[in-house]
């Protein structure tokens, strides 16, 4: 039961990361030479400016940033940003394929409880259902059903 505690942990680290990019993007751009100004919304509530900010590093995730950088620093921090966005991406994609493949595993072996149950209960010969259940496992893993 770690694959889903692990999706989960993921996310949380998700959403902290994207509040702290978009803190220290908003820190970087407030100056009078930055994009708080270049866009107008120094006048404009705490809230709104924290929603622009967030979008900004949601939008680092995938590479298409939304406030264009008004100087070196913060064209510095919005490729880190970017770079930062790349792996977390890379690493929440890793753990969410490797939640499927947990439950698509425990599945496979459910199936094959179930199968043997119902060779005993048939009372199948032990060596025919020892055959059949080779034979089912080696198709399960060929067609990638199995590991």
């Amino acid at each position: 039961h770690l694959a889903p505690a692990g999706l989960l942990f993921s996310t949380v680290f998700l959403m902290v990361l994207v509040h702290l990019l978009a803190c220290t993007w908003y820190a970087l751009g407030s100056s009078r030479t930055g994009w708080v100004f270049a866009m107008g919304l120094q006048y404009e509530p705490v809230a709104q400016r924290y929603l622009a900010s967030a979008m900004w590093s949601f939008s680092q995730f995938h590479g298409a940033g939304l406030q264009s950088a008004q100087s070196l620093n913060e064209a510095a921090f919005s490729m880190f940003a970017m770079f930062i966005g790349f792996l977390t991406y890379a690493l929440i994609l890793g753990q969410a394929v490797q939640t499927v493949a947990h439950f698509t595993a425990i599945q496979g072996i459910r199936e094959q409880q179930v199968f043997s149950r119902f060779l005993s209960f048939h009372r199948i010969p032990k060596s025919l259902a020892i055959r059949t259940e080779r034979y089912v496992s080696s198709r399960a893993k060929q067609q990638g059903i199995l590991a």
